[in-house]
């Protein structure tokens, strides 16, 4: 359950930060991971990119679709290649980013969704366009009042 199902209640989407939300489970690897743990790990969960963590969970990198399938079109195996090849520059929000800071800052990265770090960098969550949205809709119709 997202964070956000527990938190958003009759507040704005305007007054909202990341921690109202965040989405608290979500899938991450190390460097080491092979690409192809990664790949199965998205298609069966149904996103396009993972954050890439160290031993404390600080945020070191992401891996996307496009990222993996680049890999493929270049002729690259993915059980021998390691997250931290191919990986990118991690985009992230801290907690307590507000909401319409996220949605601007998602908008100018043509990101689907950032991870959420704590003061020590390390990852505490997810924050996916959807969220925004599923946001925005409870405000505009009430809370409760949204059938997912």
């Amino acid at each position: 359950m997202r964070e956000s199902d527990l938190m958003m209640g009759d507040r704005p989407l305007r007054e909202m930060t990341a921690l109202h939300l965040i989405e608290r489970t979500f899938t991450f690897f190390r460097g080491e991971t092979y690409c192809d743990a990664i790949l199965s790990a998205m298609v069966h969960g149904n996103f396009g990119s993972v954050p890439i963590v160290d031993e404390q969970m600080r945020l070191i990198g992401i891996v996307s679709e496009y990222d993996l399938l680049d890999a493929i079109l270049t002729g690259l195996d993915l059980k021998n290649l390691s997250a931290t090849e191919i990986m990118k520059y991690p985009h992230a929000v801290s907690i307590d980013v507000q909401a319409m800071e996220i949605a601007r800052f998602i908008q100018k990265n043509h990101l689907i969704r950032v991870p959420v770090v704590d003061r020590e960098g390390r990852v505490v969550g997810i924050v996916a366009r959807r969220d925004l949205l599923s946001g925005y809709l409870e405000e505009l119709i009430g809370p409760g009042e949204v059938g997912y």
